[in-house]
């Protein structure tokens, strides 16, 4: 089963590890090596300051049990007042397998 939740602080490593192997899986080919590792690395340590700034809602996916996924809102400027804007989805890869399931 799928549950989402707001993230908490607990969180943020496992969101750091989801990160980094979705940019890593994604990414990483198109750069340098010494750039890419910089880079996952980079993702590893950004969430719990992320989670701690409460800037916009944090939501964690898990799928029958530890994060799956997160996705991170954060809320616009906008003058017709549509609201927020989706500014990060990642999910850990999967070797190809569907993360959502029909039941």
């Amino acid at each position: 089963m799928i549950e989402v939740r707001p993230a908490e602080t607990h969180d943020g490593d496992a969101l750091g590890e989801i990160h980094a192997a979705a940019w890593e899986a994604a990414y990483a080919p198109m750069f340098q090596p010494d750039f890419a590792a910089r880079a996952v690395e980079s993702r590893r340590g950004r969430w719990h300051q992320r989670i701690a700034e409460g800037t916009g809602p944090i939501l964690v996916a898990e799928l029958d049990g530890p994060a799956a996924s997160a996705l991170l809102l954060r809320a616009v400027i906008d003058p017709t007042g549509s609201g927020r804007d989706l500014q990060l989805f990642t999910a850990t890869p999967m070797d190809g397998a569907a993360v959502s399931r029909r039941r």
